[in-house]
């Protein structure tokens, strides 16, 4: 905008614009922390102009890794996203199937000391 800052409520808009739907989340903060809008915007604007990843592919990983930790709101949100970005019905349910594998796998790796200690108390007969 030839320099000059975008206002609040002009950042909105381009959210509302980028997600088909109001941004709850950020209307609430605009209430609270203006400023945390703003650097929102900042950070998405950041990670969106870096170019060796299409724009569609990173919206795609958004509803993966908004799935795997568990943000209903931020899973929707960004399956909004990657629609409005390019992706079809089948590329999203893709990354919801990606963010269950990871998931999954997380869980295994996480509980490799149980397993091991297990595999221990097995190996000395208990049950």
């Amino acid at each position: 905008m030839n320099g000059q800052q975008m206002s609040i409520e002009q950042i909105l808009e381009n959210m509302r614009q980028k997600l088909g739907t109001d941004p709850l989340p950020m209307q609430l903060l605009v209430q609270l922390l203006p400023e945390g809008v703003r650097e929102q915007a900042r950070s998405s604007q950041f990670v969106e102009g870096l170019e060796t990843i299409p724009l569609k592919y990173k919206t795609l990983m958004y509803v993966a890794a908004a799935a795997a930790a568990g943000s209903e709101l931020c899973t929707l949100t960004y399956a909004r996203r990657a629609m409005h970005s390019g992706a079809t019905v089948q590329e999203v349910t893709e990354a919801l199937m990606v963010a269950r594998f990871v998931s999954a796998s997380i869980v295994f790796a996480t509980a490799v000391p149980a397993m091991e200690f297990l595999v221990d108390q097995a190996d000395q007969g208990a049950r």
